[in-house]
């Protein structure tokens, strides 16, 4: 009997997962993306998410062999990071309601703190800082060495390390950044905040994604909040300020959706999503022109949806 050759794993690592992206699909099971091509041309096409939002191995785990092994990041964390999250997001969007439960509400806190480290621009600035702060470390390292190292050893630890493990600082980086994600004051801080689904429906126009989803004003300020769009019609809400949750609510719902796109698109970098075409000439104006950097850099963040 021949054995079954296991196929290869997917190449294509989504950092805007296909569960959230299908928020925003249609009928046709698309979503419009926008991006900007040749000569700074906006260009729209209406896709699949598996098309969308993706890089190839962009959480790849360098130095192993095997096709499995080099995916582990995706595969046992990040995948089953989103499938966790994909029920959650469902029943907010057909019940207007945040999650409850305690399970819940902590697969929910790490699906949305990973959009701080998991998309490409935000995962290199972290891997270079962890770089930086690994280069600053090594002269003390490095003096360690030389009071430990046997007569058969190479003369430094970069040299040691090189040939123990020559990937050993990207593999260590790749775990920090799932540390990260997984963080045990960030995750209970967000869990225990007060959540809202705020109803957009009446809205003129659609809620828009891009490839910095997240909007946050610093959380232990008197206009600290965190917010991410659920789809065109809803919008996740957190903070410490049950009265500053309210008063997103109450907020007249065509601001509340001008106010988000404007951050969505300014702030995109590579891809923008939306339901449909109609906001293109808004996107054209604005796509990009107001980039953030990352948790590692220091985030240009707005002092309040408005």
């Amino acid at each position: 009997m021949t054995a079954t050759k296991r196929p290869n794993p997917a190449r294509r690592h989504h950092y805007l997962p296909e569960c959230y992206q299908r928020l925003w699909a249609g009928d046709d099971g698309k979503v419009e993306r926008f991006w900007i091509g040749h000569a700074d041309r906006l260009m729209a096409r209406r896709l699949a998410p598996a098309g969308v939002g993706w890089a190839p191995g962009l959480y790849d785990i360098p130095g192993e062999k095997d096709a499995w092994e080099v995916q582990r990041v995706e595969t046992e964390f990040f995948a089953p990071l989103d499938a966790a999250a994909a029920p959650i997001m469902r029943a907010m969007i057909e019940t207007g309601q945040a999650p409850r439960s305690s399970e819940d509400r902590t697969s929910w806190a790490m699906f949305v703190l990973a959009f701080l480290h998991r998309t490409p621009q935000h995962l290199a600035a972290t891997l270079s800082k962890l770089a930086e702060l690994n280069t600053e470390l090594m002269p003390e390292v490095e003096e360690r060495y030389a009071e430990l190292k046997g007569p058969g050893d190479p003369p430094t630890f970069r040299e040691w390390e090189a040939r123990r493990n020559p990937h050993a600082i990207e593999r260590s980086m790749l775990r920090s950044i799932m540390d990260l994600i997984s963080n045990p004051k960030a995750g209970p801080y967000l869990v225990n905040l007060d959540w809202a689904v705020i109803d957009l429906s009446s809205a003129d126009y659609g809620v828009m994604v891009g490839d910095n989803p997240v909007v946050l004003v610093p959380l232990q300020t008197p206009e600290g909040h965190l917010a991410i769009p659920l789809g065109p019609e809803r919008l996740f809400v957190a903070s410490e300020h049950a009265h500053l949750v309210r008063s997103i609510a109450k907020s007249p719902p065509r601001r509340t959706v001008r106010a988000v796109n404007r951050l969505m698109v300014e702030r995109a970098n590579e891809v923008l999503i939306a339901a449909d075409r109609a906001q293109e000439p808004f996107v054209r104006k604005h796509f990009g022109t107001c980039r953030i950097g990352s948790l590692a850099t220091g985030l240009h963040q707005p002092d309040r949806m408005r």
